[in-house]
């Protein structure tokens, strides 16, 4: 970045972080400091494509609700004695077991269409996901979603 661009993405970093911490906050559910982080995240992202952003406020703002949309998709897998949290992971709607360290998962497609879905296996404490189907979509001729069918081994 050179010297003018950095001394503008200052001002701007200056003059809008607060409006910027509130809307994080405001995504986070309220709790100043789990609003703090994806903010750092965000604003670390912009500064190095400010050259290539007509408009930085809206850029980190989109960046924020990414991230959050990101974190509502976790699930928590829990305990099955104790109903405890024991660890997050992606997929929007677990479905089975696959083995000892990963989940079959429905989950949907970026545009968060609930419609525009897949199957993925799921790597429990990773970020790790593994497409198992394409997207389905309501134009293809099925309702969209995926009826999961069991078979015992």
């Amino acid at each position: 970045m050179d010297a003018e661009g950095l001394e503008s993405f200052r001002l701007f970093v200056d003059s809008r972080s607060s409006a910027l911490l509130r809307t994080a906050v405001l995504l986070s559910g309220g709790d100043r400091h789990a609003g703090e982080d994806p903010l750092q995240n965000a604003l670390a992202k912009a500064g190095g494509r400010r050259r290539r952003i007509d408009e930085p406020e809206a850029y980190v703002r989109q960046v924020l609700c990414r991230q959050q949309i990101s974190r509502w998709r976790l699930k928590w897998i829990l305990d099955p004695r104790t109903g405890r949290r024991l660890v997050e992971t992606h997929g929007r709607r677990l479905l089975s077991r696959a083995d000892e360290s990963s989940l079959a998962a429905r989950d949907i497609g970026p545009d968060g269409d609930e419609f525009h879905q897949r199957l993925v296996l799921v790597t429990v404490g990773s970020d790790k996901v593994v497409p198992l189907s394409g997207f389905r979509g309501t134009r293809d001729g099925t309702l969209g979603r995926w009826e999961p069918v069991f078979a015992d081994r």
